[in-house]
């Protein structure tokens, strides 16, 4: 069980909390599997066996590094800074945006996505300036605040160069729902207001977590746990639809609250 939590941190990138209950639990199965291949039968430590001890210390050692990385892209992305997620991406994994521009366009959408919830944001600060606060005061802040709508606008306009005539579906309409917020005084309270909602920012940062894992030939796309969560929910519906009463009583998501 231990094993299992520690892959899961592992893969969504819980940096801090994994490196606590390693400390725990001891060192992961992977980690002792390779430290046994690189120890002799008779204890004793050959040049061999050295190397083979060094180049999995290194491995470890990237491995956590990598974990660190991505804990911060996806604070970063938590953060709403697409930017310099998008920096970082450059930098550390030149390889994964280029290789995967479904990606780089949902990270587009969620930057003008941001830039959105800046401004609405602002807006209501400005609201609710004009009823405490100087008339001087709101109206700097309405100044500013339609310099970072002609921002915004510019974002939408360049976005609409570069994506509009792309020749999948399912890019064209992701375009203009996420283009379709500037239609709306108040997108918070309007029906894509779903798109400002905390939920976006984590099925963005599941994905460059993905792209990363893949990038480095790690391909499982869901941790184990996750998978064995999944499979016995499919069993369960299942044996349910085959009439077995037993699985009626059984509640997956009551099971993990306990």
């Amino acid at each position: 069980m231990n094993q299992l939590i520690l892959n899961y941190l592992h893969h969504h990138a819980y940096a801090d909390t994994y490196a606590a209950l390693s400390q725990l639990c001891g060192p992961p199965a992977t980690t002792a599997a390779t430290a046994s291949t690189a120890s002799t039968a008779s204890g004793d430590a050959t040049p061999a066996s050295s190397s083979s001890a060094a180049a999995a210390a290194a491995l470890q050692q990237e491995v956590m590094e990598t974990r660190t990385r991505r804990d911060l892209m996806r604070s970063l992305i938590q953060d709403g800074d697409v930017a310099t997620i998008k920096q970082r991406l450059g930098e550390a994994y030149p390889t994964v945006l280029p290789s995967n521009p479904w990606l780089a366009f949902q990270l587009d959408c969620q930057h003008f996505i941001e830039i959105v919830r800046q401004s609405d944001d602002e807006a209501r600060g400005v609201a609710a300036a004009s009823g405490s606060a100087s008339a001087a005061a709101a109206g700097g802040s309405v100044n500013a605040n339609a310099g970072l709508w002609q921002r915004i606008a510019g974002l939408g306009a360049a976005m609409m160069t570069k994506y509009g005539q792309h020749p999948k579906q399912q890019v064209l309409e992701a375009l203009q729902q996420t283009y379709s917020l500037l239609a709306y005084a108040s997108p918070r309270e309007s029906e894509l207001g779903f798109l400002l909602d905390p939920a976006s920012r984590e099925r963005v940062a599941a994905q460059v977590n993905r792209a990363i894992l893949l990038s480095r030939s790690e391909t499982a796309t869901r941790p184990a746990l996750e998978r064995i969560y999944r499979q016995c929910a499919t069993v369960t519906h299942v044996l349910q639809k085959e009439g077995s009463g037993a699985p009626v009583f059984l509640k997956l998501p009551d099971c993990l609250n306990r």
